[in-house]
């Protein structure tokens, strides 16, 4: 009987610890890195070099500072995508996927038996197909849940992107996880704020003629 029970018991231990061990809500920081930015370093350390994304409930928001005191922030709620930019004091909201120009196509994802771990989670690796020539690598932790799109084409990966390559106009970007904390995260930061102005991306474009 006690052999049984211990049985029991250690089996169910098996089966609820992925339960337990999923984070659902926090907060993620990642070392930015450009590989192929080749500029002086004067103008290299002026381009933003850590971001924050706090996730909960499928919503996630992710901060980052800019060039010449720029700050930007991404707001995704649900499937409702809003950027916030302040620039030198001028406070500017877009909403990107309802601009043609700036839409992604869905990639389709493929995972491989790879996993490397990174900030302490063990992440498989995934390839995001946008089309033929358009292709990402992301390292994904299945054990933290709860960000929707993670700001961006993520929102079928299984897990958090806690590494991954984007690029932007011919430049890389590599944005990799330095850190992981759960924690409670407030409402109020998927929220839009009301001093920011809604503007199209060429609206903002002749503001800075």
């Amino acid at each position: 009987m006690k052999t049984k029970l211990f049985t029991i018991l250690f089996f169910l231990s098996i089966s609820f610890q992925p339960i337990l061990a999923q984070i659902k809500q926090g907060k993620i920081i990642y070392k930015i890195n450009y590989p192929s930015v080749d500029i002086p370093a004067d103008q290299k350390a002026m381009l933003p070099s850590e971001s924050t994304c706090y996730f909960s409930n499928n919503n996630c928001r992710t901060e980052s500072d800019g060039i010449m005191g720029m700050k930007m922030v991404t707001i995704c709620v649900k499937d409702q995508m809003t950027l916030l930019l302040d620039i030198m004091g001028k406070k500017i909201a877009m909403n990107p996927r309802d601009n043609q120009s700036m839409k992604t196509k869905t990639p389709t994802i493929s995972y491989s038996d790879e996993v490397k771990k990174i900030a302490g989670h063990d992440c498989k690796k995934a390839t995001l197909i946008f089309d033929e020539n358009t292709k990402m690598t992301v390292w994904c932790a299945e054990d933290i849940t709860g960000g929707g799109s993670w700001g961006g084409n993520f929102e079928n990966l299984k897990g958090a992107p806690l590494e991954y390559t984007a690029d932007l106009n011919g430049m890389s970007m590599i944005m990799t996880a330095s850190k992981v904390s759960e924690e409670r995260v407030s409402k109020k930061k998927f929220e839009i704020p009301s001093d920011y102005e809604f503007m199209t991306p060429e609206q903002l474009q002749r503001q800075f003629k």
